[in-house]
């Protein structure tokens, strides 16, 4: 298993134990957001070590990962739009344990964008690609629920809209662009 699906493995349970601990279903919907993303980076891992078959065919069928994890997340926006989320800050414990570990993705995630940006392996590409998406939202939703106050909800809920609509744009593009390179090569 590797590194990136461990990480996305530990958000799943953590997102299960917030659900059931706060009742939240947003965080059902997080947990299988993530879920998506651990079966991917798994599917990336196995397919890496074994490199059989059309890499480039791979490559598309993360793309096609990404365009459902688009809509997974459009779901959890509107869910914390319409405060129907239940993000509770209860357990700051978990928030903070779910935000370290978010914020450690992404370092990681970016390292990585960095790093292997003139890879031509599909592969790592859309390793790449997967680490970028995956710690995306997460750590701006629940900073703002732990940090702003009742006068701050207009400015709380247009920042999640113009966040939500940026990342739900960005996982299809990518996700569409994958699945473009993959055809073409």
């Amino acid at each position: 298993m590797t590194t990136g699906a461990i990480y996305n493995a530990f958000y799943v349970i953590m997102s299960l134990v917030s659900c059931f601990a706060l009742q939240s279903v947003w965080y059902l919907i997080y947990a299988a957001y993530h879920l998506l993303f651990t079966i991917a980076k798994f599917y990336t891992g196995q397919s890496m070590q074994r490199n059989k078959g059309d890499s480039w065919k791979f490559y598309q069928y993360v793309g096609y990962f990404l365009i459902i994890a688009a809509f997974i997340f459009h779901i959890m926006v509107v869910f914390v739009s319409q405060h129907d989320d239940n993000i509770g800050v209860a357990y700051p414990f978990l928030v903070y344990l779910i935000a370290l570990t978010t914020f450690i993705n992404f370092i990681s995630s970016m390292i990585q964008l960095f790093r292997l940006r003139r890879s031509s392996s599909a592969y790592l590409k859309a390793s790449k690609n997967i680490s970028f998406a995956s710690s995306f939202f997460f750590l701006q939703t629940m900073m703002l629920r732990q940090f702003s106050g009742p006068a701050d909800a207009y400015f709380s809920w247009l920042i999640t809209i113009i966040l939500g609509t940026c990342v739900f744009s960005t996982l299809l593009i990518l996700g569409i662009t994958m699945i473009i390179s993959g055809r073409k090569k």
